[in-house]
């Protein structure tokens, strides 16, 4: 029986189709309801699935025409990349030679070509972008030393011993902040001693900031950086690297050439300083519970300033030990929980 219906319903499908092709898309979108059929303004069919968009339907055209997609045009009217086609619709890409797929389209695009194709280009453009940072930062910590006239040989062995696979890695890694570029330069022109040569990739010693080994490494005390923040780095004569949050307002008069990406290295075995302010209700005892707190989280006391901000209502200014923003999050947690407290926030 349910045969017979089935071939009734196509019977009379083919009835109403206005021609032998309406009939066909007809029965496909009776067949296939999870897909839909689009075409191009040459008359081309593209299957996508259900839910696919304008972006989805670029791909499909070709890798090509998906990269240098700028808009589309459904229907001879303007759509949104964003959202899903319908069946029958006639969809024109609009291109530009100077087009570059964004990352946002992976928000909305369904097909595996497309996301494939658009995750390959970020990668590529990644890599790219931070090899050509990598160089400018090189080119700077050589100073006055040309990069061109540095040895093949001494290039390689430098390679090597940073543990890269070639120089364009390194070059890459120096742009994603994984190497120093200071270190770097310091290697090729020899300037490290016997006693202050970094020590090998394999080494257990552990330093906080990646590629820093053998180098002299501060903490700017305005912003307080702690694992887990993004941080830059400038050298200071004489105090050698020192590290600040990103977006501290005491390296926003730097020179944009003079501050280096750096990243922390995992698994490291010590404590920060953090600054915290805490507005509290001055009952006697508040101050004693709250340090104990901080002591119950696994954190010690560095330094403490008070003051009353209106009538019972104190600020503290502290500065405490740990060991990442983990760590410092889970002891705010603890702090906001008690009764007396009103209000805390990091400083930075």
């Amino acid at each position: 029986m349910k045969a017979r219906r089935w071939m009734q319903s196509l019977l009379e499908l083919q009835q109403s189709a206005g021609s032998s092709f309406e009939f066909i898309e007809n029965v496909k979108s009776d067949l296939f309801p999870e897909e839909i059929y689009v075409f191009t303004p040459e008359g081309r069919i593209i299957e996508l699935p259900m839910g696919a968009t304008a972006v989805d339907f670029a791909y499909a055209v070709h890798t090509d025409v998906g990269n240098s997609c700028v808009g589309v045009k459904v229907d001879r009217k303007p759509f949104p990349l964003s959202r899903p086609l319908d069946s029958g619709q006639t969809i024109e890409v609009i291109t530009s030679a100077a087009a570059r797929p964004n990352a946002t389209w992976l928000n909305f695009v369904v097909t595996a070509k497309a996301r494939l194709q658009i995750r390959t280009y970020l990668r590529s453009r990644e890599k790219t972008e931070s090899k050509a940072l990598g160089k400018r930062l090189l080119s700077h910590a050589l100073g006055k030393v040309k990069l061109e006239n540095i040895s093949e040989e001494k290039i390689a062995e430098v390679v090597k011993q940073s543990g890269n696979k070639s120089f364009d890695d390194l070059l890459t890694n120096i742009g994603l902040g994984n190497a120093l570029s200071i270190g770097i330069a310091r290697r090729l022109t020899d300037e490290f001693t016997e006693n202050s040569e970094l020590q090998p990739v394999n080494s257990k010693t552990k330093m906080p900031i990646k590629g820093t080994e053998g180098m002299l490494v501060n903490y700017g005390k305005c912003c307080r950086p702690i694992p887990g923040d993004s941080i830059l780095a400038y050298l200071s004569p004489g105090k050698g690297l020192i590290v600040h949050q990103h977006g501290c307002r005491n390296i926003k008069g730097h020179e944009p050439g003079t501050m280096f990406p750096v990243k922390w290295d995992s698994d490291i075995d010590r404590e920060f300083i953090a600054k915290l302010r805490v507005e509290i209700i001055n009952h006697q005892g508040a101050l004693a519970l709250l340090t104990n707190v901080i002591s119950k989280c696994g954190s010690n006391v560095h330094s403490l300033n008070s003051g009353e901000k209106e009538a019972g209502l104190y600020v503290i200014d502290m500065e405490i030990t740990c060991r990442d923003r983990i760590h410092l999050a889970d002891i705010i947690r603890k702090i906001k929980v008690m009764i007396d407290v009103q209000r805390v926030i990091r400083n930075k």
